[in-house]
């Protein structure tokens, strides 16, 4: 039997293309909580295929296992195939820093990307509801991220849907009650020592009680606000394009006669893509004939006359490597279903890259998992006979196993958000399996 949430879910699909019936599985992100809950619950209503990914974090103490063992059961019930996987985020944080949120979003998404692939699925869907919405809106507001964190979240951005983002947190309770289906509260969600905690429990509930349509509000100005954003892009698009000559090279000084007051806002958003910030901007637009200047991906050069040109600086040359390695930006992300490629975030490359074979005794942090293991035993499970051990090429930064050819890579040095430059490792020469 569909509900009207099923129904309304169905019809926001459809007419949006966010996800396809035919297309493969779905990984849903599964917490346990009533979110989450509903998304499955409405995707394997709709006949989906899902896959429902749990990741302990191990914050709560038992409230966590609780969390885990609830969301095993409630896969079940809802007939989705399940995995799950702990984390151990505080060894995380030391070898990335970054605060709690993030690492526990970046290995998250990091992990289910992982299952994805492996799993050939479609893509991952998130429990993010329009409450959610306004209060990333608010959160980016106060961070000053310009015109495109005030769009807020989408409905589908890259690999990651979002099929409840217009339905309202009260919407999702209704749903699950006259389903009877239960969940599970964190909770840390009713303390405020979070900033998106405090915009929940204080200063959205203060806002609509001065104005009752303080969310639609919110919400119809983020929407107006893409529109703006597209447009704003596409002039963007449109002024480099023409001043920029067959080869890529972009005038600076016809932008600058044309768009006297914004060429230095131009180049910005044409480069900040690769870490050009706004004041490396203007001074480009007024940098003298052999400047250089550094983005994540490419060097940029101010020629004779007057033209910007790049040059990659994304390559590295490591000889007598069995393995293939090389630097893109970000925007180049698409992991393959391979296991003998690798992705990491370019702070990599300030370890110190070594290649050896496989020794007795060797450990890794697989990614995915908590803590070490021996790499005898993910050989087992990767189906190599014990002869063909030996030869596996293993991928070192600073004596620490990163990279398994052909069988694992390292939680270590993963792509996460903050993430500018990532590193693609291949295997040359990979094991057999039996």
């Amino acid at each position: 039997m569909k509900y009207p949430l099923d129904e309304r879910i169905e019809a926001l699909i459809h007419d949006t293309a966010i996800l396809d019936p035919a297309a493969g599985p779905v990984v849903v992100g599964l917490s346990g909580g009533p979110d989450s809950v509903a998304l499955l619950s409405v995707l394997t209503t709709l006949g989906y295929e899902c896959i429902a990914a749990h990741a302990n974090f191990h914050l709560r103490g038992d409230e966590s296992n609780r969390d885990a063992s609830f969301a095993r059961r409630m896969a079940l019930r809802l007939g989705a195939a399940f995995v799950a996987t702990d984390f151990d985020i505080a060894a995380f944080r030391r070898e990335n820093g970054g605060s709690l949120e993030m690492a526990c979003r970046t290995t998250r998404y990091a992990w289910m990307r992982e299952i994805a692939r492996e799993r050939g699925a479609q893509a991952i869907a998130v429990g993010h509801h329009r409450d959610d919405n306004v209060e990333t809106v608010l959160l980016n507001l106060t961070r000053g991220t310009g015109i495109a964190g005030l769009t807020g979240m989408g409905l589908r951005r890259d690999d990651i849907a979002r099929p409840l983002l217009n339905s309202s947190r009260k919407e999702i309770l209704d749903y699950l009650k006259a389903r009877r289906i239960d969940f599970v509260t964190d909770s840390t969600n009713g303390g405020n020592d979070y900033v998106r905690n405090r915009l929940r429990n204080i200063a959205i509930p203060a806002m609509t009680q001065a104005v009752a349509s303080a969310k639609d509000g919110i919400m119809t100005t983020a929407a107006q606000l893409d529109e703006t954003s597209r447009f704003y892009r596409l002039a963007v698009a449109r002024a480099i394009e023409e001043c920029s000559d067959a080869d890529g090279r972009i005038d600076l000084r016809a932008l600058a006669r044309r768009w006297p007051d914004s060429a230095p806002l131009i180049i910005y958003e044409h480069l900040r893509a690769d870490g050009i910030s706004r004041s490396a901007a203007s001074d480009i637009m007024t940098a003298s004939s052999g400047s250089h200047f550094d983005g994540s991906a490419y060097t940029y050069s101010v020629s004779p006359d007057g033209k910007l040109t790049r040059r990659e600086r994304s390559r590295r040359a490591i000889p007598d490597f069995p393995f293939a390695i090389t630097v893109h930006p970000i925007e180049e992300f698409a992991p393959e279903r391979n296991d003998a490629v690798a992705y990491f975030d370019v702070a990599v490359l300030d370890r110190n890259l070594t290649s050896r074979t496989w020794r007795r005794g060797d450990r890794m942090h697989p990614f995915g998992m908590r803590g070490s293991k021996l790499l005898s035993d993910l050989f087992v499970e990767a189906r190599i006979d014990a002869g063909d051990r030996p030869a596996v090429s293993l991928l070192l930064a600073d004596d620490e196993i990163i990279f398994a050819g052909g069988v694992r890579a390292s939680s270590r040095y993963t792509v996460g958000p903050l993430t500018r430059r990532f590193v693609r490792v291949e295997c040359l020469n990979n094991p057999p399996r039996s």
